[in-house]
């Protein structure tokens, strides 16, 4: 088994230093449009999944960014999981996802969802994977549900829920499924996170919140839950009276209850947990930095200039306390090394989603430039 990834970016302190090592980053040509990856295995043999969206197939890149494989799936494939020596790609307007075996790089199965799905997480307590289906651009969509994908790959159910569903978070120690919602047709209520249990798919609580949640997270070893919006909250001002972009804290294991605060940084996106380090690190589009949090206390520990533009994924190798945000505009990727700037990449156009073999190389999906950077981790 690969150790889990983490996902960070961070926000304020200029730091400077910019250094680049080309000859440790490789750039390979892959589908139209990637715009997902993973990491499954073989007998443990680590291998890359990308998914091309825009020509409806998987590339299978061995651990040094060689291509060994593509394969046909479903429409427009948005996202992908691995899971076991399975891989799940979520294909967006397939309405469907497919199973594809590690052992032979083969579809196997394909299994219907509901309308439009995207966002997907796993949960190794329950066994079960999740698939939300958000439907796609128009307001008008409706019916929006949870796909629940068992041991078996088998769809083992599904859950209604009243608005779209935006974002995951699995808490693996209680065994519950977090979900973020937002009503598309009257953006100032019904926003709030879905408190599922895991395994029975029971309804237990909601969390309501005054702005869409943009990302959610939990940290195992407090078990706070951690939500952010890319939009203005209209409860939180700061001196000046200018609205500001919290990241809202709610202690999970006492019965919900809300924290103070934390500030981040300009339009927050994604949320990466380091349970070894007990850090917290928020992405901040808007500025292009990474707000970094004190898992303990949530005190900012610091907040990262990523020397670029579009700050939005994240990955980290928890091992050695180094995370890898994506600058989208700049083409870019910051190598942080727990809460200081290290060095930065140049990787391909419109990188977005990034993930890791721990201990070997980061790998980041360049969009618009159909193809995947490998980055080497020293």
């Amino acid at each position: 088994m690969l150790k889990p990834l983490f996902s960070i970016l961070a926000g304020l302190n200029l730091l400077s230093g910019i250094a680049t090592a080309a000859a440790d980053i490789k750039t390979v040509n892959v589908g139209t449009s990637p715009s997902a990856l993973t990491v499954g295995t073989h007998n443990s043999t680590p291998k890359v999944y990308v998914a091309n969206s825009g020509s409806n197939n998987v590339t299978v890149l061995d651990a040094f960014g060689n291509v060994l494989k593509t394969v046909s799936v479903g429409k427009q494939p948005s996202n992908i999981l691995a899971w076991g020596e399975r891989v799940y790609a979520i294909n967006n307007y397939g309405n469907s996802i497919s199973v594809l075996e590690t052992s032979t790089d083969s579809v196997t199965a394909t299994l219907p969802t509901g309308n439009g799905p995207f966002a997907v997480i796993g949960n190794t307590k329950a066994g079960n994977v999740y698939v939300a289906n958000s439907g796609h651009s128009s307001v008008m969509d409706k019916n929006f549900s949870i796909t629940v994908i068992g041991s078996d790959a088998q769809v083992a159910g599904t859950i209604p829920v009243p608005f779209r569903p935006t974002c995951l978070a699995v808490d693996t120690s209680a065994n519950r499924l977090y979900v973020g919602v937002r009503d598309e047709k009257n953006r100032n209520s019904q926003l709030g996170i879905l408190v599922i249990d895991g395994s029975t798919l029971a309804f237990l609580d909601t969390i309501y919140l005054d702005a869409p949640p943009s990302a959610i997270a939990i940290n195992p070893r407090t078990g706070y839950l951690y939500t952010v919006s890319s939009t203005r909250s209209p409860s939180y001002r700061n001196p000046s009276g200018t609205n500001w972009w919290p990241i809202r804290i709610f202690d999970t294991r006492n019965d919900y209850n809300e924290l103070n605060a934390a500030m981040g940084g300009q339009m927050t996106v994604s949320i990466l947990v380091n349970p070894d380090a007990n850090l917290v690190y928020v992405s901040n589009f808007g500025d292009g930095t990474v707000t970094v949090l004190n898992g303990a206390d949530n005190s900012q520990a610091a907040v990262i200039n990523t020397q670029g533009q579009y700050t939005r994924g994240m990955a980290g190798d928890a091992a050695i306390s180094r995370v890898y945000a994506v600058n989208e505009k700049s083409g870019s990727v910051a190598v942080i090394d727990s809460t200081s700037f290290s060095w930065l990449a140049t990787v391909g156009a419109s990188p977005g989603q990034i993930t890791l073999i721990p201990g070997v190389a980061a790998f980041v999906v360049n969009y618009k430039g159909n193809s995947v950077t490998r980055i080497q981790i020293h």
